[in-house]
């Protein structure tokens, strides 16, 4: 009976220990899962958001179609580096935080992240500007540094207000 009893309890602890194993397997695939969620989003939005900021520029610098495409070409991939960039830093923030020392930490953290973002946004928005003002001309040169003071580098949401 003892053996027998001592075989059941084995087999519980084994099964136990077995499925805490896929928890913390389980955390890592929900935040992969939930970071590409958040990347697939964020994509297309700003895919939208990408051609209305182009029809915007159409409508206020009378764009031709070459220049609507160089336009098209240089707001696309600034959108699709930026989601990159973000993501890429995102991932690497961590989730759980068990301590008030960790949670400093993790402050700090996010603090030298978002540097590395904005540092990363001025990056690719001189990289868009460049390829955008070699297709323009001298008059449309100037409305264009004008407008592109209304969009958020970030979202790129326009505020025909802002100034």
């Amino acid at each position: 009976m003892k053996k027998i009893l001592f075989g059941f309890f084995v087999l519980l602890m084994a099964s136990f220990g077995f499925s805490q194993e896929n928890t913390s397997d389980q955390k890592e695939i929900d935040k992969a899962e939930k970071i590409r969620k958040m990347e697939e989003q964020k994509a297309q939005l700003l895919k939208q958001r990408v051609v209305d900021l182009v029809n915007y520029f159409e409508t206020n610098l009378k764009l031709d179609d070459k220049q609507k495409a160089v336009f098209m070409n240089a707001f696309s991939q600034y959108g699709f580096e930026l989601v990159k960039a973000e993501m890429k830093m995102l991932s690497s923030m961590p989730t759980e935080n068990v301590t008030s020392a960790e949670k400093a930490q993790a402050k700090k953290d996010e603090v030298q992240i978002r540097k590395r973002i904005n540092e990363s946004i001025l990056r690719l928005a001189a990289k868009r500007d460049a390829m955008v003002i070699d297709c323009l001309k001298g008059r449309q040169v100037k409305k264009y540094k004008e407008l592109i003071n209304t969009v958020n580098p970030i979202s790129l949401k326009f505020d025909a207000k802002k100034k």
